[in-house]
């Protein structure tokens, strides 16, 4: 049976995809999602 190298990480840090100002939250086209909207128009 093979030794594992626990030394090494291999769990990557969650990225947080949510607006706003965090350490996580790098920018992934942060103003087109906040421009973004589902339906313009009347009603909804």
């Amino acid at each position: 049976m093979a030794k594992v190298d626990l030394s090494k990480s291999t769990s990557k840090q969650h990225v947080a995809t949510s607006i706003g100002k965090s350490v996580n939250s790098k920018p992934k086209n942060k103003h087109k999602r906040r421009q973004w909207k589902a339906y313009r128009g009347q009603g909804k």
